[in-house]
């Protein structure tokens, strides 16, 4: 349906910017009206994991949205690079806390906004780590008073079962969330390979703690996935911490401890041993006691 050019402006300080562009000739309404969403949403948003929109206009039958330039690649990209397609855990995990900030940030917003779309195409990730959410032409509002959406939205293997024909929460971007972090920790994308849109395979060689939540954010109920996206970015948080914590018992686990020193021979190092050190003096009890001005009586200078 489009393009999107890397631009620079000539007017102010020679930024760089993404301008995406979408011809409209023989396009239906539906399209049309997704792209101008995304203008709207990204309009009245502003988080560190978010393009900003700076203009929008028409021009010899298109339609364009300028955005921030985000120089790096999709993480669908970064996967193709990575041994086996996996991450390793603590990255993993890291991204995942990340995109639980977006999320929540979006999912906070009155009224609430749903992704509906979250997928490595969809993520890109900087040189330096750093991640940002883009393509927001599937994401709209939560009406908590409709019984279903208009229209089926999302990817196959990583919307939730209910963006196909019912109401889209925000529970739906927890499941999307917890398919990508199923294909991080796996290297298996959803869908792929089984007749089932829905089925994932046990994760293997990850905490327990983390399958299990992975577990719970796929399941085919969103009443029986966690509550808020809040929620996972805690868990997510503790189980990093908990491998942390591990890993440094590993480490002072294998360390030995420095001999003792050999036993004091002759008086003159029995009374060094004796004598207190600079730390024990410094942290040595003192009593204070009041000075009178009489004690400096006599006292010169």
């Amino acid at each position: 349906m489009g393009v999107v050019y890397k631009a620079e402006d000539l007017l102010f300080n020679q930024q760089l910017l993404a301008v995406k562009e979408m011809n409209t000739y023989g396009l239906p309404p539906e399209a049309i009206e997704a792209f101008e969403q995304e203008v709207f949403l990204l309009a009245q948003l502003s988080h560190p994991n978010l393009p900003r929109a700076y203009d929008y206009f028409y021009e010899a039958g298109s339609r364009y949205l300028v955005m921030d330039f985000i120089e790096g690649e999709s993480l669908e990209q970064y996967l193709l690079k990575v041994p086996d397609g996996r991450l390793p855990l603590k990255e993993a995990l890291h991204l995942g806390i990340k995109l639980c900030d977006v999320l929540h940030y979006l999912h906070s917003h009155e009224p609430s906004i749903i992704f509906r779309d979250l997928k490595p195409a969809n993520i890109m990730r900087t040189s330096g780590g750093e991640i940002f959410l883009i393509d927001f032409g599937l994401a709209g509002f939560f009406d908590p008073g409709k019984d279903r959406d208009s229209m089926a939205y999302g990817s196959l293997g990583y919307a939730a079962p209910e963006q196909f024909g019912q109401l889209t929460t925000p529970q739906s971007d927890i499941y999307s969330l917890g398919a990508l972090l199923h294909q991080l920790l796996s290297g298996c994308e959803p869908a792929t390979g089984t007749p089932d849109l829905f089925a994932f395979p046990p994760l293997m060689n990850v905490p327990t703690a983390l399958k299990r939540l992975v577990e719970r954010m796929v399941q085919m109920d969103a009443a029986n996935r966690p509550g808020s996206v809040l929620a996972v970015r805690q868990e997510l948080q503790r189980i990093a911490l908990v491998q942390e914590l591990q890993q440094l018992a590993h480490l002072l686990a294998g360390r030995s401890l420095p001999p003792a020193p050999p036993p004091a021979s002759g008086p003159a190092e029995a009374a060094k041993q004796r004598r207190p050190s600079l730390s024990q003096l410094l942290t040595r009890p003192w009593t204070a006691k009041r000075v009178q001005r009489s004690d400096f009586s006599g006292v010169a200078g």
